[in-house]
This record gives C-alpha cells, sequence and structure tokens, in this order.
C-alpha cells in the first residue's frame, strides 16, 4: 500500500481550502482527516504537516490501535485486501480533490516562490494554460514584470543542460549581465530581450542570498 500512496500524491502539492472543504479539520500546524473504512470496521487517518507532507495510519475502530498489516508489503489474504481497497479509495479522492499538480521540483524553486511570496508580496500569475509551470510575477500598480519562471527542457537554454531544469527570469543592467554571463552564472534572457534581462537555472549553483538581491534588484527597476 505504502507503493501506492506514493504515486498517487507524486508530485502533487496540498490545497489547504480544498482540504477544508472536503472535511479536513486545523490540528496546530497539521490539517487532519479521519474517515470510516469497511463499514466502520477501520478508521483512516490522515495528516497533513505545514511542509505539505501526507501521513496516514490505518486504525482498528473497535480497539483504536493501528492494523499494521495494511502497510506491510508481505501481508496476503482476502480481508488484508479489502481493507487496504478501502483505504486506498479514499485516498485516491483525496488526491483528486484537496491537491494539485506541482509543476516545480526543485527545492531552490520553493524556496524563490516563498521569497517572492513573503517578501515582495507578489503571487505567481499562470497566464500559457498549455504552460502551467511558465509564472509571472509583475507589480501590482504599475502591471510590469519583475521576474518570470519556467520549467522546461534543459536543453532550450543551453544544449549542454540535460533534462528538466527550473528557470528564473529577472531584469539587471546590460553591464551586469555581461558580467554575470561571463562568470557562468547566468545566461541571457530566454525568450526575452536578451540585453536587459537574464536567466539563473535554480540547481543551487548560485546562492538563495545572491538570487534574492538579484530579485529585489529586478523587482525595484520595473516599479
Amino acid at each position: 500500500m505504502k507503493a501506492e500512496v506514493a504515486e498517487l500524491f507524486r508530485n502533487k502539492k496540498a490545497q489547504p481550502q480544498s482540504m477544508l472543504a472536503y472535511g479536513f479539520v486545523r490540528r496546530g500546524e497539521k490539517l487532519v482527516l479521519e474517515r470510516p473504512v469497511l463499514a466502520g470496521q477501520f478508521c483512516l487517518c490522515l495528516q497533513v504537516g505545514a511542509a505539505g507532507a501526507l501521513s496516514y495510519e490505518v486504525l482498528d475502530a473497535e480497539t483504536g490501535e493501528p492494523y499494521a498489516l495494511a502497510k506491510v508489503p508481505g501481508a496476503v489474504g482476502a480481508f488484508v485486501g479489502e481493507v487496504r481497497s478501502a483505504c486506498l479509495e479514499v485516498l485516491r479522492e483525496v488526491a483528486e480533490r484537496c491537491f494539485a499538480e506541482d509543476p516545480y521540483r526543485a527545492q531552490q524553486t520553493e524556496r524563490v516562490l516563498r521569497f517572492l511570496r513573503e517578501q515582495c508580496g507578489v503571487q505567481p500569475e499562470y497566464l500559457w494554460a498549455d504552460e502551467p509551470s511558465y509564472a509571472v510575477f509583475r507589480h501590482a500598480g504599475n502591471r510590469k514584470w519583475f521576474a518570470v519562471l519556467m520549467g522546461l527542457d534543459g536543453s532550450r537554454v543551453d544544449p549542454a543542460l540535460t533534462g528538466r531544469v527550473e528557470i528564473l527570469n529577472l531584469k539587471a543592467t546590460p553591464v551586469q549581465i555581461t558580467e554575470w554571463v561571463e562568470r557562468g552564472e547566468c545566461y541571457r534572457g530566454y525568450h526575452m530581450n536578451k540585453l536587459h534581462w537574464h536567466t539563473t537555472v535554480l540547481d543551487g549553483h548560485l546562492s538563495d542570498e545572491t538570487l534574492f538581491s538579484r530579485i529585489t534588484q529586478s523587482f525595484l527597476m520595473t516599479k
């Protein structure tokens, strides 16, 4: 069952408002759901912490003790199979109704998104339905863009990059961009004006401190 649950929630992100509407309740920093399964013989308890990670436990409704066999890969039998199937049915619905596809994978991307929300006061805008990982960040007043986040095949930025990467486009002065490109810290703007925009791959090669400083500069340059 562990493998099936991992697959259900792979690359998915918890949506707190949807979870509360579905029936989750807040307990401290966690969102918790308790659902009876198999005609009330068991209780499936789900918890989602502040970081969005989901954990679950199958409890015997009569004793309140964990039904360990539900999580034991080698446990077989018709009854164990029924319990697992009933739990997976609930988990499948939770994944569909309370979680959304997470278009981003890189840890640095998550930190960048947090910085943009908390320090710049902006939320991502997804303007292209066919590109769910392309997000624009702009000022509320003049509507000017100051950052663009993208998830794409690295070879589109640099033939030497293989596999999927996440990139951030920011504004800077032409002199700065030339200097940073020569140092190998970034590329000239991908799908942007290459004189005024630069592209950084969010793989951790550039420190968060430096990256946040460049986000702030782009933010101020476009106010």
